[in-house]
């Protein structure tokens, strides 16, 4: 009788965040067993499970990089920050972290592990109004942190050659836990919908278990980067949009069962309230939910990609379509209380 192989072996970085969590769960799912990187404060809750080991530290310290990494067969790259009240922790956490994490593997005795490295949109940045963004494009960031997430691709890069690696680029993420886009349910539930300038913006966004599902295939199935094609084992993972601000949050609406007025603000009001949350957010040391970073990104222009390579390559679908999603996901905030 031949004996039943082992489960692969995966760490995640940011294990306890929204994404991270329920990457837990789908790899788990698969049949993975899961290291999980995460500070000593984390609520590690949703991510409490026997095939689940927890090692404590963060990716700005190479001495946890180092233990986590050892005997993995795989690096999902998730820990980061969003918002920040100075440029200096992004770089710390965004661009440093991750050059940490490629260190860490490049360097690894038992020889370097595979790695996904999560990255963003905004480090694309916006695309022309009647063009996806595609893996081919050039980055052009408009914000602070869509430029720390493009230099932490460049660290990726930088050590492509010796570590097998992949860069996963999402839109807006959405689902049960996540505390973003909950603005725009919460807003929806009260039967309005704040939509910055009055120009039609269009959007990508994903359901994130159908983002997890599309990591778990670039690090079974995906190219990895090549310093001669540029766009080689970079992936878009989104649903079949795009959407106009308005239509998603009508969708948001519609999932409490009721409908939604679109307030149009001029871009002028967003900057004003945007200077604002930045004077809060520097007074307190946290990043306020609406600062410059963000007004930025909303006031660029349109921010949808195209998911055609991880569909063709991959064997990706989308399993969570926009109308659904916000059902299943407003049904979730409604039944746990938060609105």
């Amino acid at each position: 009788m031949t004996a039943a192989a082992e489960p692969l072996r995966a760490l995640v970085t940011g294990a306890n965040g929204f994404v991270g969590a329920h990457l837990v769960a789908e790899l788990l799912t698969r049949g993975y067993r899961v290291k999980a990187l995460v500070r000593k404060t984390s609520d590690v809750t949703n991510i409490k499970h026997d095939a689940v080991e927890l090692v404590f530290g963060d990716v700005t310290a190479m001495d946890a990089l180092t233990v986590a990494m050892n005997g993995v067969d795989v690096v999902f790259h998730l820990a980061g920050i969003t918002k920040a009240y100075a440029s200096a922790e992004f770089n710390r956490v965004n661009v440093q972290g991750t050059a940490n994490v490629m260190t860490a593997a490049a360097t690894r005795d038992e020889g370097p592990p595979r790695v996904v490295h999560v990255s963003s949109i905004a480090a694309a940045g916006p695309c022309a109004s009647d063009v996806a963004s595609s893996e081919s494009d050039a980055c052009h960031p408009v914000s602070r942190y869509g430029e720390s997430k493009a230099q932490g691709e460049v660290r990726v890069r930088a050590l492509a050659d010796r570590v097998p690696s992949s860069i996963v680029r999402p839109p807006i993420v959405y689902g049960p836990r996540d505390r973003d886009v909950f603005e725009l349910f919460k807003m929806a539930a009260g039967g309005w919908v704040v939509q910055a300038g009055f120009t039609p913006r269009r959007f990508s966004i994903v359901h994130v278990h159908d983002l997890v599902r599309g990591l778990c295939l670039v690090a079974e199935r995906g190219q990895t980067l090549s310093q001669t094609d540029l766009s080689r084992g970079v992936y878009y993972i989104a649903d079949d949009g795009p959407y106009l601000w308005g239509e998603l949050g009508k969708a948001a609406a519609s999932g409490f069962g009721r409908s939604a007025r679109v307030v149009r603000v001029p871009d002028a009001v967003t900057f004003g309230a945007a200077y604002f949350g930045e004077l809060i957010g520097k007074i307190r040391k946290k990043p306020f939910v609406l600062n410059l970073d963000k007004a930025r990104e909303g006031t660029a222009g349109h921010w949808y990609c195209s998911s055609d390579r991880a569909r063709n390559e991959l064997g990706f679908a989308i399993l969570h379509p926009l109308a659904t999603g916000f059902a299943e996901t407003a049904h979730w905030y409604k039944e746990n209380g938060w609105v």
